[in-house]
């Protein structure tokens, strides 16, 4: 059978057509839709798409010698790869993650629309009852037909369950993090579901490390059986343990402190969400009364009489225990066991947070003792706030201080719900001491990669500790919005600070790098501060003291204002990104200083070296120039480096410039005599300064 277009995208043109030969051009192809949706051609735009979608599969460097111009109703991408030997079709599909020939370019073309065998090639069959299935007349040129669990886990994508309609580019980028989710699991580990969190697909581990002794944490039992080998028993890898003298003491302690003395009782078992198990006199009866810090609430859920016996013996035990909750926590967390004397809880205490305390996407590992001891503490200090005020977030600070960061209680974007935490699929150890910070609402700021991290920013005790403490270095947000650096990038940044602002910043310690390049550095500005650095501008801004300005941006959203977020992602969405990487930033091709505009059109990933290089060395020229000299011009010396060609108000080359950047001895900034022009620039109270509260 023939193939026909039986739709077109309006004023279409083709994707890189000189490299196809002017075949897609030529035919008309270019936005065509063959077949209600069968193969798409594609155009300018669709085609720069689907090159970032085939380098997220392949890789960049594989990716370079492909040129994608047409994709088929499977969101299988078609490429020309062509070499002195070669010149073939390959087809990379995102649900088996394979890429391979299907038949040389100048065939493939020429055969397509009116060979039979093509159309069945492309699957015609299993697209047209796909299209009965989901009542699909014209698959839209945008969407496509993927797998929910892909074939490299499993998935069987011609089961009608498995198939639904999505964006291409959606899918096709969700495949290829699913598939990095699922290359880098811990030894051991097995597929235990595939699931939405968070706006990405979650690969849900379950590790059974042994699979000759009883399951693991992660994998659900259907019977409560004693899993330690000597000691206190222990149930079910940590669903529950048995309490020792010490350890009930301990426990008796911390019900009072929560409870208060009308909490009496013995504590005989601990479960897996730091509940106590209590046996006390309920009606003159011997009762199990459970206390949950989560919720700071109590119930009886048992009969006191044999129930530690009971808890091997009576099948309900797994559901008051929650072994199903519990499997599912720990196959979500990578943890075959929980340890002694931990529990997994809510940052966000419901009885803070007014919550539904089983929100599993919210449970973290945290030191029981710890737990126990800091509701209380949240609930209490909420109840002290000013009614226009609410707990935002919780601190120890380096050495172990407790402090709150309040919040305006009508602020927008700051809901009263836990937030969602970056380590569900970590594989981090469960911590050994409380979060350092946590979030107490959603604040739209979230740690979305971990650079490689060599050590902390030297040149400030209280930098290293702070960087120490709270675990710093190389943490990414919001997909590069603003990342802190470790010891090399902060070395860097202070060559680069150098080479623009002068010897000035020599005591300036770099934190943070955000997308547009700007650093922020630690420095004594009446006191430990954090000053922020932009190139571009010949700008210094004093921001706050540091120690608070660290605590808003681990526990408020107020770094979604003070980089940016809105311009970040409307600036990654032109230029085609969706990360910065290490090392990287959005530079500008003109910058403001020189009157370059800050839009989309003037902007470009860059290199965090070429950009301070570039910019910086132009500005150190700029800086100490007198005041009315005009710029006429920016030179490129043989080395690479800018040489800026300056005149005054009469159109003169200025007596004090000489041969003026050329190198950076010759500078005009160097060569000017430092008591007749300030080498720090002037302070600006802009944006930067602003956001901070307080």
């Amino acid at each position: 059978m023939s193939l026909t277009v039986t739709a077109r995208e309006p004023a279409a043109v083709p994707h890189r057509d000189e490299d196809l030969d002017g075949r897609i051009g030529t035919a008309g192809l270019a936005g065509a839709t063959v077949a209600h949706g069968l193969l798409r051609f594609h155009t300018g735009d669709s085609g720069a798409d689907a090159e970032r979608l085939v380098a997220a599969h392949l890789g960049e460097r594989t990716a370079q010698g492909m040129v994608p111009f047409a994709v088929d109703w499977r969101a299988r991408q078609y490429c020309r790869y062509r070499t002195p030997d070669v010149d073939t079709v390959v087809r990379v599909d995102p649900a088996d993650f394979r890429a391979g020939s299907v038949l040389d370019f100048t065939p493939f073309m020429d055969t397509v629309l009116t060979d039979p065998d093509a159309a069945a090639v492309l699957g015609i069959e299993a697209f047209e009852a796909a299209r009965r299935a989901h009542g699909v007349t014209d698959l839209p040129f945008a969407e496509s037909f993927g797998c929910y669990t892909p074939a490299f886990l499993g998935g069987d994508p011609a089961a009608p369950e498995n198939v639904l309609t999505l964006p291409t580019v959606n899918y096709t980028l969700a495949m290829a993090d699913v598939k990095q989710q699922w290359d880098s699991r811990p030894a051991g580990a097995r597929l235990a579901s595939l699931e939405p969190r968070d706006g990405r697909m979650r690969v849900i581990f379950d590790l059974d490390q042994d699979p000759a002794a009883s399951p693991g944490a992660g994998t659900r039992a259907d019977a409560v059986v004693v899993t330690s080998a000597e000691g206190p028993e222990v149930y079910n890898h940590g669903l529950a343990r048995r309490l020792d003298a010490e350890a009930a003491a301990r426990a008796a302690e911390n019900l009072a402190g929560a409870f208060g003395p009308d909490a009496a009782g013995t504590p005989v078992l601990v479960d897996w969400r730091g509940r106590l198990y209590v046996r006390t006199q309920a009606d003159g009866a011997d009762a199990i009364v459970r206390y949950d810090p989560a919720t700071l609430t109590a119930e009886t859920v048992a009969e006191g009489e044999d129930f530690l016996e009971r808890i091997t013996t009576d099948p309900a035990m797994l559901d008051l225990l929650e072994e199903h909750a519990k499997s599912r926590e720990c196959a979500r967390l990578r943890l075959p066991l929980i340890p002694e004397g931990y529990s997994l809880v809510p940052p966000a205490p419901p009885a803070v947070t007014g919550q539904d305390p089983v929100d599993p996407d919210a449970f973290r590992g945290m030191a029981t003792d710890v737990y126990w001891w800091l509701v209380p503490q949240l609930v209490r200090a909420a109840r002290e706030f000013d009614p226009d005020r609410r707990l935002q977030g919780y601190l120890f600070a380096p050495g172990g201080t407790f402090r709150l960061q309040p919040a305006p209680a009508g602020a927008p974007g700051q809901a009263s719900v836990p937030p969602r935490p970056w380590e569900d699929t970590a594989g981090a150890p469960i911590e050994a001491e409380a979060p350092h910070h946590v979030a107490l609402a959603e604040t739209g700021v979230e740690v979305t990669a971990l650079d490689p991290a060599e050590g902390v920013p030297q040149g400030s005790p209280e930098v290293a500790e702070a960087f120490e403490w709270y675990g710093l270095a190389g943490r990414v947000h919001n997909h590069g919005l603003f990342r802190f650096l470790d010891a090399d990038g902060a070395a860097q940044a202070g060559r680069h600070l150098e080479t623009a602002f002068g010897e000035a910043t020599g005591g300036a310690v770099p934190v943070i790098v955000d997308w547009l390049g700007r650093y922020v550095t630690w420095e004594d500005d009446d006191g430990p501060a954090l000053v922020s650095y932009d190139v571009t501008r010949g700008e210094r801004e004093r921001l706050s003291g540091f120690e608070p300005g660290i605590e808003q941006l681990l526990t408020t959203g107020v770094a979604l204002d003070l980089f940016d977020d809105a311009d970040r992602r409307r600036t990654f969405e032109a230029l085609g990104v969706d990360r910065l990487r290490p090392g990287t930033c959005v530079g500008v091709k003109v910058p403001p200083f020189l009157g370059g505009a800050e839009e989309p059109e003037n902007r470009e990933v860059d290199s965090l070296e070429v950009h301070w290089m570039f910019h910086g060395r132009v500005y150190a020229q700029l800086r100490g120039m007198p005041e009315g000299t005009q710029v006429a011009g920016v030179d490129m010396a043989e080395d690479g480096a800018p040489v800026v060609r300056f005149v005054d108000a009469e159109g003169k080359a200025p007596a004090a410039a000489g041969d003026a950047g050329v190198s950076d001895a010759d500078s005009p900034g160097q060569d000017h005599d430092a008591g007749e022009a300030d080498e720090r620039p002037a302070e600006k109270r802009g944006l930067f300064r602003r956001m901070f509260k307080g």
